[in-house]
């Protein structure tokens, strides 16, 4: 719906701005230069591209800044705020910046970057990636609240690959988990227990994508490729 309404107030804005170059030209001079009745031709078609600007930002830009600007303030706040502050006099969103930015705190590192996970109608996912490696997820809703609060994307990961290297499946807190045929049947010859002298790395991408890499410790590197958020799919390994 809201693809529709903005392909044809845009078709509309178009055609207004095509008669208006028509109608500058006719205003020229005989040499085909402009005069000022060309540039007020041109400039009546200025207010209607603007507005068709602002509304098609404020459908479609806007509520993702919102959850964007919802987990700068938590990273923000966990990276100046002093601990045990007296929230009294708080507003909502601050205090809740607050808490869950002092939660973090520790993960946290002045040079970041977030990117968009995935998102839908009515939530979207985060991904902080810090320069000291870690790595958040943040699952907001429409307007920019914090309903599931963040992960820790490295170790959920880890936790993953895991599970499914020694049994065979991995649990999903609060989602489903599903694995392909491929990957079931590569962890039948590639089945061990991890050890802290093996080496994990989880390397998110986009459209909620995480590879994770083992390091084994006997020299031996593999690779799956997880997607989605419920239900995460463990699709391939190699």
């Amino acid at each position: 719906m809201l693809a529709a309404l903005s392909a044809c107030l845009g078709l509309g804005v178009g055609l207004i701005q095509t008669f208006a170059v028509g109608w500058a030209w006719e205003r020229s001079t005989p040499n085909l230069k402009f005069t000022a009745g060309s540039w007020m031709a041109l400039l009546a078609s200025l207010p209607f591209a603007l507005a068709f600007g602002l509304v098609l930002d404020g459908f479609t830009q806007q509520p993702l800044r919102a959850e964007l600007q919802t987990v700068n303030a938590i990273i923000q706040s966990g990276l100046n705020d002093a601990p045990n502050l007296e929230t009294r006099e708080f507003t909502a969103p601050r205090a809740f910046a607050y808490a869950v930015g002092q939660r973090w705190r520790n993960q946290f590192a002045p040079d970041y970057a977030l990117y968009l996970a995935a998102r839908n109608r009515t939530e979207t996912y985060i991904d902080a990636a810090f320069a000291n490696g870690n790595l958040l997820r943040c699952h907001t809703a429409a307007l920019g609240e914090l309903p599931g609060g963040c992960v820790d994307l490295k170790q959920t990961y880890s936790n993953y690959i895991s599970e499914f290297l020694r049994h065979g499946a991995f649990e999903c807190q609060d989602c489903a988990s599903e694995i392909s045929a491929q990957a079931r049947a590569w962890q039948q010859t590639n089945a061990r227990t991890l050890t802290a002298a093996d080496t994990t790395r989880v390397l998110p991408g986009a459209d909620s994508v995480v590879k994770v890499q083992v390091l084994a410790a006997d020299g031996k590197t593999l690779e799956c490729l997880f997607w989605g958020i419920n239900p995460i799919r463990l699709t391939a390994c190699q």
